[in-house]
């Protein structure tokens, strides 16, 4: 019975229209009445607020909060919080950086991302930090895109092109995917496209070419 409520709610988000997408929110909010501890629906529904043209910050943070009630350091939700200050509410503040900092996770991917957004957090505030967390998201894993094209592109702007070009060619190398198409209620997807960089659009990867070429030269 839960399977199939949950189901239901994916694949009437995945219509990909505002009417279906607010009707997805409505059964998963219908089950979470009964099912408050549910963290992965209560992300969820943070995953389809996401969507365009829902986009509200602010119910995305009530989604979250309900996870946070339960569980402060729930990795994936203070993850997703991170990526809303970052794209909705003028980047990662202070108090949202001292949450990360608390995130323990035994799987190596996870702590790469958590670093990934500690180095946003730092980009305007802090380039030995911003580098610092960079190198810590690359030493946790070398399988991600993001990590490992910023710190090769930086690299390459400090001079040690060696060390630049080999980082470059492997944030290629980890793109699993371009202009996959866009889905609406994956998780999975979600990380991968704005943390991991495994799952990008034509257009991001273009630029990313462009970008990298222009760091490295060819690669």
């Amino acid at each position: 019975m839960v399977n199939s409520v949950i189901e239901l709610a994916k694949d009437t988000a995945r219509i990909d229209d505002e009417k279906h997408l607010v009707e997805a929110e409505k059964i998963l909010l219908d089950y979470l009445k009964e099912h408050k501890d549910d963290s992965d629906s209560w992300l969820l529904l943070a995953r389809i607020e996401w969507n365009s043209p829902l986009e509200d910050p602010d119910r995305i943070l009530e989604y979250l909060d309900s996870i946070f009630t339960r569980d402060p350091t729930h990795p994936y939700a203070l993850l997703f919080l991170a990526q809303t200050y970052h794209t909705f509410l003028g980047g990662i503040n202070d108090d949202i950086f001292t949450q990360l900092c608390h995130i323990c996770s035994p799987d190596q991917e996870v702590m790469a991302m958590v670093e990934v957004a500690k180095a946003r957090y730092f980009k305007h505030r802090d380039t030995i930090k911003y580098q610092e967390a960079l190198e810590c998201s690359v030493k946790y894993s070398r399988k991600q895109q993001i990590n490992c094209s910023s710190l090769g592109i930086l690299y390459c702007q400090q001079g040690d092109l060696k060390k630049g070009r080999a980082l470059v060619k492997q944030a290629v190398e980890n793109i699993k995917a371009v202009d996959a198409k866009w889905d609406e209620v994956s998780i999975e997807y979600w990380f991968n496209y704005y943390y991991k960089g495994t799952e990008i659009s034509q257009w991001m990867y273009d630029d990313l070419l462009k970008l990298l070429e222009q760091a490295s030269g060819s690669i």
